[in-house]
């Protein structure tokens, strides 16, 4: 049996500057982008990965930023998508499905990254939009291409890849 994960206190991230590699430094839970410094009031959370230790996501405005090495440094990961909310899921191979609900550009809709974020494929259609008012995404963690998605006032949906039966 393998050993449980630890990533410290990670209580709370804080942004300034512009799109660049983002880093911690001394345990202290801040961020610094291109340079800038600690921004007290802006806080951010940053999300696990199941499937990789030390492995983070930390979504900043319409940006998805990663980290493989438990919050040392992050980096762009979302490609042109710009995301509304997003998820994890078991990929097909050794690589997490990315999830998320965002606009890619006139097109907002349910899309589905398996490349870490820089390539993006609508996972919904014109049909299934449920209002546009997505609140929760989430890939299943057992079951490869497995989405669930919760709205607002619709209930809470789980789709499949078409023609796959699980």
């Amino acid at each position: 049996m393998g050993r449980p994960i630890a990533f410290g206190m990670l209580a709370a991230w804080a942004l300034t500057g512009a799109a660049a590699p983002l880093r911690a430094q001394d345990a202290i839970p801040y961020l610094t982008v291109g340079g800038g410094g600690y921004a007290p009031g802006i806080v951010f959370s940053p999300v696990a990965s199941p499937f990789a230790a030390g492995e983070l996501r930390l979504k900043l405005g319409a940006q998805l930023w990663r980290s493989t090495d438990g919050g040392a440094s992050f980096v762009p990961a979302s490609g042109a998508l710009q995301v509304e909310l997003f998820g994890l899921g078991k990929g097909a191979g050794r690589v997490p499905a990315l999830y998320a609900g965002g606009r890619m550009g006139d097109l907002r809709a349910v899309w589905r990254s398996d490349d870490l974020g820089k390539h993006w494929q609508r996972i919904n259609d014109d049909g299934h939009q449920w209002g546009l008012r997505f609140r929760v995404i989430s890939g299943d963690p057992r079951v490869a291409g497995r989405v669930y998605l919760g709205t607002d006032g619709r209930g809470l949906f789980y789709g499949d890849p078409a023609g796959e039966r699980k």
